[in-house]
């Protein structure tokens, strides 16, 4: 990873911090308070700091190294948040993690989060990926990753429409 800036945005936040479960709901707060800062609304709010709690509970959970990174930014271009999540992992997680988001994307939001809820109910938890699903159909986001098989590194974007 390298120091950048962010250009055409109309403002972003960028984090680095290691993976620790304690972190979670610390970053939410402040990613809450920020934006609050920044006047967008409560209900757009609380869809991001979802998908931000959702993305870095995986990335934490499948990292395979002391580095997490979130970046969130408001484009100028759109009426919309984008929020980014990187981190290392294996080929395994990672290849999961593609399959499991092409899959979401091509079925009924609501459809395909009740079958992750009602997975977890039969203590299928491995790979759940209901965090995935309760971002696409609670936040109404999109989502997509992108691996660096060579560098190891994936990265989970979800982009939410702010109403």
């Amino acid at each position: 990873m390298q120091i950048d800036y962010e250009k055409n945005t109309l403002g972003y936040l960028d984090m680095t911090f290691g993976p620790v479960w304690d972190y979670i709901p610390l970053t939410r707060n402040f990613v809450e308070n920020f934006l609050l800062i920044n006047l967008i609304e409560k209900r757009n709010i609380s869809k991001i700091s979802l998908a931000v709690s959702e993305l870095l509970e995986n990335a934490i959970k499948y990292s395979n190294n002391d580095v997490i990174r979130l970046k969130i930014i408001k484009r100028l271009t759109d009426n919309s948040i984008e929020i980014h999540v990187f981190n290392y992992t294996d080929d395994l997680h990672a290849n999961n993690l593609l399959e499991q988001i092409e899959i979401m994307k091509s079925r009924n939001s609501l459809e395909y989060y009740l079958e992750k809820m009602k997975n977890i109910s039969k203590n299928n938890k491995e790979f759940s990926n209901l965090g995935l699903a309760r971002i696409n159909y609670e936040a109404n986001a999109k989502i997509d990753a992108f691996y660096n098989k060579n560098e190891k590194i994936i990265e989970t974007f979800a982009k939410i429409k702010l109403e």
